[in-house]
């Protein structure tokens, strides 16, 4: 089984966090057609099951996780993932994301490889994130096509 770990920007404003939506189902349902008995994803944005580390607190009358419980989840995902799809183009719009680099360093600490999405010049250019990516993309579809043969180099296929 190989794991993906989705990466990236979680925003709130109802056109931002349909783009975050979005892009996060493309990748699973890309990755589910061909690979649906081979690959976990773990997606930050919808896995609100949760319930370890940390405690449960009631926001806008829906019980959340804090955010030592985010900590510890993306962190135990990030671990068993094999492949870490990260996806910077909500960079672009001002959107500089602490939880989207602290994946990163992750990620890099964790030695995973890494599918960045970019298509902002410095980003795409930035010595040490060249320096840490296996891959670099201007659109997810890209991406996806690229992460289908990680998957299939790393299940024999």
């Amino acid at each position: 089984m190989v794991g993906v770990y989705l990466a990236g920007a979680i925003r709130f404003s109802p056109e931002e966090e349909q783009y975050d939506r979005d892009w996060r189902t493309f990748v699973q349902l890309s990755l589910h057609d061909e690979f649906s008995n081979n690959v976990t994803i773990y997606d930050p944005i919808r896995d609100e099951s949760y319930k370890g580390e940390g405690t449960w607190k009631l926001y806008d009358g829906k019980f959340k996780s804090t955010p030592n419980m985010i900590l510890h989840k993306d962190l135990a995902a990030i671990k068993q993932s094999d492949i870490i799809f990260m996806n910077l183009i909500p960079f672009n719009v001002g959107h500089p994301n602490v939880g989207t680099f602290m994946e990163l360093g992750i990620a890099v600490a964790e030695r995973k490889l890494l599918v960045v999405i970019t298509d902002n010049f410095y980003l795409a250019n930035y010595p040490l994130l060249t320096a840490a990516v296996t891959a670099q993309f201007s659109n997810v579809e890209m991406g996806v096509e690229f992460t289908k043969g990680l998957i299939r180099t790393l299940i024999g296929q």
